[in-house]
């Protein structure tokens, strides 16, 4: 029973390492890219490849825009295409009744 005890400590002090250890790894990390940044070129690539994304992103916007605005006018033209229809459809019955009307009158 102490053997289990002592491996669930040594368990334990060792997962407390390890964090430790990823947490010093980190800020490692850390203060190494905020060195980076305090160097000017460095600073100055990352701020150009920011620039790009952003351009990226609002062409990409723009084009979405596009697509879309495309999109909603051949949708209105369909509509209009419909409603049109629709009227001339009617029209034509309505007109068909007449000459209908007009032939049994005529006979």
């Amino acid at each position: 029973i102490s053997s289990k005890i002592l491996n669930k400590q040594q368990e334990e002090e060792e997962i407390e390492l390890n964090i430790a250890n990823a947490t010093l790894v980190e800020d490692n990390f850390d203060t190494r890219i905020h060195k980076m940044m305090q160097n000017p070129v460095i600073a100055e690539i990352v701020q150009n490849d920011n620039e790009q994304k952003s351009k990226i992103t609002n062409i990409s916007k723009k084009r979405q825009r596009k697509k879309i605005a495309v999109g909603l006018s051949l949708l209105l033209f369909l509509i209009i295409i419909a409603i049109v229809l629709s009227i001339h459809l009617t029209n034509q019955s309505s007109s068909k009744g007449d000459d209908n009307n007009n032939t049994e009158m005529t006979i």
